[in-house]
């Protein structure tokens, strides 16, 4: 699984390689300032850029890259927390005001060219440690909706019908599930060419229901798993969790925590247009 359980806390996998490549970044950025006493102040102030600079042009990117997903919704851009960013045009960014400091002759162009090197060498080294494993079929198994009868993920029982499907594991007491649930409810009324569907994880019908009933939510898309089935077998550590199975019925890609409607409907058209 592409994720990691921490104490309590639990991490995607491409989440984890960015906290530990800013972390990377930044002590070295302060052992070379702490050498290079009398540059420290510049060093401190143009590290700190670096890392502002990545996050905003790479946020940027990925906002442009969807912006359909972001004009009826603008405020979610300042969401970062729920990730989505565009690492290489993060990177252009870095890299001109690199040339800023390279065209002022500044004294942290080397410390902090040698701190970007080792960050690098840094989330390289973390992706390859860190578990990447995404496989799995989508379950062929009965579950069981809100009025107590077995049901498939997919309506009439086919293995994947056709088209892709997208399964989001969650739970009542989860306060991440309870943000993303009007969106995801809206988008499984909504979307086209998928099927997306919401498995209740180890929670009773009455349960679901009135918190269904207190936020004003439709049960169309909900389904129960009162063993939390689901959450074992694809090993998905915390909640939410999101699936995403191809038109085949293969899982290609598992989002592990919050979910931003940007990211859902970008994952979703790479689902539709693979061959």
């Amino acid at each position: 699984m592409n994720a990691v359980q921490i104490g309590p806390l639990v991490f995607a996998s491409d989440r984890l390689v960015a906290i530990i490549a800013v972390l990377a970044f930044f002590i070295t950025a302060e052992l070379l300032a702490r050498w290079l006493r009398e540059e420290s102040r510049v060093i401190h102030f143009w590290s700190f850029a670096l890392v502002v600079g990545w996050i905003i042009g790479a946020r940027l990117g990925f906002v442009l890259d969807n912006f359909e997903s972001f004009r009826a919704h603008p405020l979610d851009a300042l969401k970062i927390w729920q990730g989505g960013f565009a690492p290489f045009i993060g990177a252009v960014a870095v890299a001109l005001i690199m040339l800023i400091l390279v065209l002022r002759r500044s004294p942290a162009l080397m410390p902090l060219s040698i701190a970007i090197a080792v960050t690098a060498l840094a989330a390289m080294g973390a992706h390859r440690v860190l578990p990447d494993r995404v496989e799995g079929q989508l379950p062929a198994r009965l579950f069981t909706d809100m009025s107590g009868a077995p049901a498939p993920l997919l309506p009439g029982g086919d293995r994947a019908g056709g088209v892709p499907v997208v399964v989001n594991l969650w739970a009542t007491w989860c306060p991440p599930c309870r943000r993303e649930m009007p969106m995801l409810i809206e988008t499984a009324a909504t979307a086209e060419g998928v099927h997306l569907v919401l498995v209740n994880q180890g929670e009773s019908a009455p349960v679901i229901a009135k918190f269904l009933r207190d936020e004003g939510l439709s049960d169309a898309a909900i389904l129960r798993d009162p063993d939390s089935t689901l959450g074992q077998e694809y090993e998905i550590p915390g909640l939410p969790g999101t699936l995403f199975f191809d038109s085949d019925g293969a899982l290609v890609n598992v989002h592990v925590g919050e979910i931003s409607r940007a990211e859902l409907m970008c994952q979703i058209r790479a689902l539709q247009a693979a061959p």
